[in-house]
């Protein structure tokens, strides 16, 4: 999964969070995030990317943080969940 993901170019146009789920999404990767999470991600798209990505490679331990307006952080744990196809969803 590691070097087919969007490349990150420095001076490169800030990643929407639309871009981070068409990415996972071509990747049949479902991202779930919930509402107020993805309002407080709003102007940390990149990092929240950059995180995922580094999850998915194994690189990290999953765990990310968001500021908040207070200037506290919220710590986020990315997790996968792998599910079984029935034999007959297979062979098609």
């Amino acid at each position: 999964m590691a070097a087919d993901w969007l490349p990150l170019q420095r001076g490169s146009a800030v990643l929407s969070f639309e871009t981070v789920e068409e990415v996972c999404e071509s990747k049949s990767i479902t991202l779930a995030v919930h509402p107020a999470i993805r309002r407080a991600l709003k102007g940390y798209e990149e990092s929240f990317y950059i995180a995922l990505r580094c999850f998915l490679k194994g690189d990290t331990d999953g765990i990310f943080f968001i500021s908040l307006q207070d200037g506290s952080y919220v710590r986020l744990i990315f997790s996968q969940r792998y599910f079984l196809r029935a034999a007959h969803d297979l062979e098609s």
